[in-house]
């Protein structure tokens, strides 16, 4: 029937768009360092940065991960992801563990770092500047900072210019820089197997569907109320696109559903059987009767959804076709389907979506 290809051939464009951006460049740089050998040691970011690996691993990033990682190891790590970033990608980097502001740039400690005066700073530690550098070198379409490295700086008695927290960082364009906490403030390594910042980022990010603004505003909720509002992570962010980490899967089209050829053709499988939606599987056959405009694909439709959100449309073309006049002068008969027997069954969830 016409209305079965038709719907074969919308519901293949549905999981070909779906493919096509879980087809995206993904590449990841996640570093957990907590064993300092001349700094206060932390018991979260290496299970943060596991964690962390992990989830984006199933969003479809190729990861890179660095627990515990030297000056040296930060580097290679670094340098290593910028061979894989493309352009019109996605580039993510991830850090857990020590970071300080001084004369307002960004550090993040290696485990090795030995930090005496404030000129050993670029021998011994990592600029996020320089991150932020390799993004706009890869010309990425998104370029994403997450800083979980809001603690209290452990050489800050060394330094005459150091202070709380991180500093803000304007995110150049197609950038988002997300920070523990905001500007100037610090972020407790947490009592749980996870810092309290990453804990609510992961929940966040395995929401099928869920926006990056939508991923970061329920951080943001949900460390606030977990905290008691002692701490609010923070965001600077230039990117005006649209990134789902994990998108709504769309089966592809099975061979197996494809009705035998012939006018005998057997009935669609049932709702949910090749992987379908049950409600994009009614859309699509709605669509399907509405650009046939046939009687015979408005009667299927309303002999499958008798109650559909469509019935009543569907019962008003019938009308229409019924009275219109046929070759001749004479009005047309239409078959009318059997009004539907009375079900026993709950009636369905409606569920209506909001746009944030």
């Amino acid at each position: 029937m016409k209305w079965w290809s038709i719907i074969l051939i919308s519901l293949g464009l549905a999981w070909s768009t779906t493919a096509w951006s879980q087809a995206e460049s993904r590449v990841a740089l996640v570093i957990g360092n907590g064993a300092y050998q001349n700094a206060e040691a932390l018991k979260n970011p290496m299970n943060d940065a596991r964690a962390m690996a992990k989830v984006l691993r199933e969003a479809g990033f190729d990861v890179i991960l660095r627990e515990n990682a030297s000056r040296r190891g930060m580097t290679e790590a670094l340098r290593e992801l910028s061979g894989k970033l493309t352009p019109g990608g996605v580039g993510l980097f991830y850090y857990a563990g020590h970071g300080m502001q001084v004369r307002g740039a960004n550090y993040l400690l290696p485990v090795d770092a030995a930090l005496n005066t404030e000129d050993e700073l670029k021998y011994e530690t990592v600029d996020v500047n320089d991150v932020l550098v390799r993004f706009d070198e890869a010309r990425t379409r998104l370029s994403l900072l997450i800083l979980d490295a809001c603690r209290d700086n452990p050489f800050a008695r060394r330094f005459r210019s150091t202070t709380r927290g991180l500093a803000q960082t304007d995110a150049p364009r197609g950038t988002v820089i997300a920070y523990a906490t905001a500007p100037g403030e610090t972020a407790a390594d947490g009592e749980g197997a996870n810092g309290l910042y990453t804990t609510e980022l992961l929940k966040a990010i395995v929401v099928p569907g869920l926006k990056l603004e939508e991923v970061f505003k329920r951080t943001i909720d949900g460390v606030a109320r977990a905290s008691g509002n002692k701490q609010t992570p923070w965001v600077s962010s230039s990117f005006r696109g649209d990134f789902v980490f994990n998108a709504a899967a769309v089966a592809p089209p099975s061979a197996a559903a494809t009705p035998p050829p012939g006018p005998q053709a057997a009935a669609p499988a049932p709702p949910g059987a090749s992987g379908f939606d049950d409600r994009q599987f009614e859309l699509a056959m709605w669509n399907a009767a509405e650009k046939s405009g046939q009687v015979g694909d408005y009667n299927e439709y309303l002999k499958r959804y008798p109650k559909g959100q469509f019935a009543g449309l569907a019962r008003n073309r019938l009308d229409a076709l019924r009275t219109k006049p046929a070759p001749g002068g004479q009005v047309a008969p239409v078959a009318t389907p059997a009004a539907p027997k009375p079900s026993t069954a709950p009636p369905r969830e409606v569920v209506v979506a909001t746009r944030w």
